[in-house]
């Protein structure tokens, strides 16, 4: 077992000899092995054969690659790394031929661990090229949409023609002509404004309602001004309108059939008919989120307004 262990470190196949036919050295290194092979025989100081080191480090030397690796890349001022590939030398590397196979195993193992750092050191400048492809690409499209619109024609401007001198006209005494007047046309009336009987008791004249996307109002048409109340029952689903000053020529009573809100309403004479109640019946419960009055302005009507949530 020492002998085969002493020859494999040796660089001889187990069984045969320095000139074995199983090693074919060049003329170059053929001497340099024979150096080699008769220091490694000749005894130490203590008298014992010293056994020189492998030709090829396996990873277990310090995980440290032999004397073939690939020295770290240089990096740019920008932190990357530059491309300075240097790859495996084949011919250097396999010069020397050993014939061990746990050796040849070892130094396979160490070229290829050259490979893997030299690309993980050029990977993020790879990573950075394939970005910068992509945004060339992007701006190639952009340019294309660019060229494929049409710019608008410039407007042709023509050259001013030369003025060429008016030809004298002789001009003869006319007798002179009343021009006859046009017709001008008359104009429109304008559109009368309704007037307002304001001599008379207060009245209100109409109520409508308007619907918009988060209310209902209700407006009331008066000639005058006057005192008003909104009294909200949603435990009965009705609103009272108190109109204690104020007589009613409007509908005496109506029913809203597309109203979301509101069902109908009826009037009723107080205060000796000079007043009214207003009683709504509504088909949902609600909130009174606002109730005033207005002057006179577009509509020469006062206007009792009360905004119902729908």
């Amino acid at each position: 077992m020492l002998l085969s262990g002493f020859t494999a470190s040796c660089g001889l196949v187990p069984g045969a000899s320095k000139d074995s036919p199983t090693q074919k050295p060049t003329e170059n290194n053929a001497q340099s092995q024979a150096e080699t092979t008769a220091q490694s025989q000749l005894p130490s100081a203590n008298g014992a054969l010293s056994i020189p080191p492998p030709v090829a480090l396996p990873p277990s030397y310090g995980d440290r690659p032999n004397g073939n690796t690939a020295t770290q890349a240089q990096t740019l001022p920008n932190g990357l790394p530059a491309l300075q590939a240097k790859g495996v030398n084949v011919d250097e590397l396999f010069a020397q031929n050993v014939a061990n196979t746990d050796q040849r195993f070892d130094r396979l193992e160490n070229a290829v661990l050259d490979l893997r750092r030299e690309f993980e050191s050029f990977k993020p400048a790879i990573v950075r090229l394939v970005a910068v492809e992509a945004d060339i690409q992007d701006l190639i499209e952009q340019l294309d949409v660019l060229l494929q619109t049409d710019p608008a024609p410039a407007p042709v401007t023509q050259a001013p023609m030369p003025l060429k001198p008016a030809p004298q006209i002789e001009v003869q005494d006319t007798p002179e002509v009343e021009a006859e007047a046009e017709p001008q046309p008359s104009p429109t009336p304008a559109k009368a404004k309704p007037t307002v009987n304001t001599s008379g008791p207060v009245t209100v004249s109409s109520l409508r309602i308007g619907e918009h996307s988060d209310k209902l109002r209700l407006v009331m048409d008066v000639n005058k001004k006057t005192d008003f109340k909104f009294d909200l029952d949603n435990q009965e689903r009705i609103l009272i309108i108190e109109l204690p000053n104020a007589q009613w020529s409007a509908a005496p009573q109506k029913s809203f059939g597309k109203s979301p809100l509101l069902n109908s309403y009826s009037t009723e004479s107080i205060n000796d008919g000079a007043g009214t109640r207003v009683i709504m019946t509504l088909k949902k419960s609600t909130t009174l989120m606002k109730s005033q009055a207005l002057p006179p302005g577009s509509n020469p009507y006062y206007r009792i307004y009360a905004d119902l949530k729908l």
